[in-house]
């Protein structure tokens, strides 16, 4: 759709919401068909004499089923246009509907909670549970894994069979795993400047059906935290999902920092709730300070940089060290001292 160059968060939201598949229900060797709705022109209190401007609706494909609207409407190729029209009335939209084939795969996340755990001994920890639903036209009737065998294009057009992970260069220690175990379908392409991971569930996604995943890995520490003025750090790594062209109605994001962070503050562009919480790890006296954004209906253009700046001296990281050889200090002392006393009750006569 190209009504304009640029398209606002709001906007992208909107034209999620006006796309409906249309029969909701296909069997395995159909295509999916989705209808499009919205308004051709500005919503205004005033009347528009000519409305100049024309509304572009621009189609994947050349197959349409139809295509409505009151006033002026023509039809090239993979676009329908709107307008100009005149002699528009006040707070009159101008519905129009386009009916037309999409087989694009319906991907959107239920549920998505990120961890990210920040070590300063060299690396940032990312974990992200996925439950994803395929919220295309639903399946109707059998499925064969066998027709999908011989021809996944005619059935199976609009499933959903895997999907694709922009990461940093700098990533490591990639794990992709299910309720199951470890998933083997992957691979990682290496490029110049990023990852590209293609995560391949144990089963390809048809209308209506859902996977849960896990998927980890490490950044360097380096690339993503850095100091600032005021002997505080930063910490800089997308707020939302690597996967691309993910919508996620329930984001969950929990940024884990080491023992002992203080200050802790995140700023953002748009509106997120904010809370805290304790995390226990190993050798932690009194919690790790986690900071629990939580966000609905989020969209790809959502993902801006998360940054949280906060406090954390380096003597902070002596804790665990020192932690560690007072318990090996104590224990070798209280052997020392068990194997110098006597502890019998009575001595041992001797005949």
């Amino acid at each position: 759709m190209a009504p304009g160059k640029t398209t606002t968060l709001e906007t992208y939201s909107v034209l999620l919401s006006q796309l409906t598949p249309k029969p909701k229900e296909i069997g395995q060797a159909d295509v999916q068909r989705v209808l499009f709705s919205a308004n051709r022109h500005i919503v205004s209190p005033q009347k528009m004499l000519k409305f100049a401007a024309c509304m572009q609706v621009k189609l994947p494909s050349k197959d349409t089923e139809s295509y409505t609207g009151a006033g002026p409407v023509s039809k090239s190729g993979a676009t329908v246009t709107y307008g100009p029209d005149s002699d528009v009335q006040p707070f009159s939209g101008g519905a129009l509907s386009v009916h037309f084939e999409n087989n694009a795969p319906f991907a959107e996340a239920m549920s998505l909670v990120r961890e990210i755990e920040v070590s300063h001994w060299g690396n940032v920890y990312v974990e992200e549970y996925y439950n994803i639903k395929h919220t295309g036209a639903v399946l109707k009737g059998e499925w064969s894994r066998l027709k999908y065998m011989q021809d996944a294009r005619r059935n199976g057009a609009s499933s959903i069979k895997e999907f694709t992970a922009v990461l940093p260069r700098s990533a490591h220690s990639l794990y992709f795993r299910d309720e199951i175990g470890n998933v083997s379908t992957s691979s990682v392409k290496r490029q110049r400047e990023k990852l590209e991971v293609r995560l391949q569930p144990r089963f390809v996604l048809f209308g209506g059906w859902q996977v849960q995943f896990v998927f980890g890995y490490s950044l360097k520490l380096q690339t993503v935290v850095s100091s600032i003025k005021g002997g505080l750090r930063k910490l800089s790594i997308p707020f939302s999902t690597p996967i691309l062209n993910l919508p996620i109605k329930d984001l969950t994001v929990k940024v884990v920092l080491p023992e002992g962070s203080s200050h802790l503050e995140a700023e953002f562009p748009f509106a997120v709730e904010q809370s805290m919480e304790k995390k226990y790890s190993y050798l932690d006296t009194h919690g790790r300070p986690v900071l629990v954004l939580t966000k609905q209906n989020v969209v790809p253009d959502h993902n801006m940089p998360l940054e949280v700046t906060y406090n954390f001296t380096g003597l902070a990281m002596l804790q665990e060290p020192l932690l560690l050889v007072g318990t090996f200090f104590a224990f070798f002392l209280a052997l020392i001292v068990y194997a110098r006393f006597d502890f019998r009750l009575s001595p041992t006569k001797s005949v």
